[in-house]
């Protein structure tokens, strides 16, 4: 695990990594996109978060800081009393947040993927 090596590196970072499971769409749905605020609020209020929170860039809906069930990413960090930091999917942004906590980022958006329109080819 991308945390676990972080850890053996630098010793004196602390990394909790918590399974959210999806009660608004089915406890089947294990897919970061589909987690909303609502489910994190419910299974992230009563822990100590520490410093911040990374949430994977894919759980706000494209160009946006909102999650799917419309609760903002400034209504979930004052709920959860705690600074909230989006981040690609790759192991390097992770790594990059965590050995860099002070250094100021814009928080990332979904990449929107085009689709090619496919009915011209042969």
């Amino acid at each position: 695990k991308c945390t676990d090596m972080v850890k053996v590196k630098y010793p004196n970072v602390n990394i909790n990594v918590v399974t959210i499971i999806n009660n608004f769409f089915g406890r089947n749905i294990t897919v970061s996109g589909l987690i909303t605020g609502t489910d994190l609020n419910d299974q992230l209020k009563d822990l100590d978060l520490g410093q911040r929170l990374l949430l994977p860039c894919s759980m706000i809906r494209d160009g946006s800081d909102v999650f799917l069930d419309d609760m903002t990413i400034g209504q979930l960090e004052e709920k959860l009393n705690t600074k909230i930091t989006l981040i690609d999917s790759s192991g390097k942004d992770l790594v990059d947040v965590i050995l860099n906590p002070d250094l100021e980022r814009e928080n990332k958006r979904r990449q929107k993927y085009e689709q090619t329109d496919s009915s011209n080819s042969r």
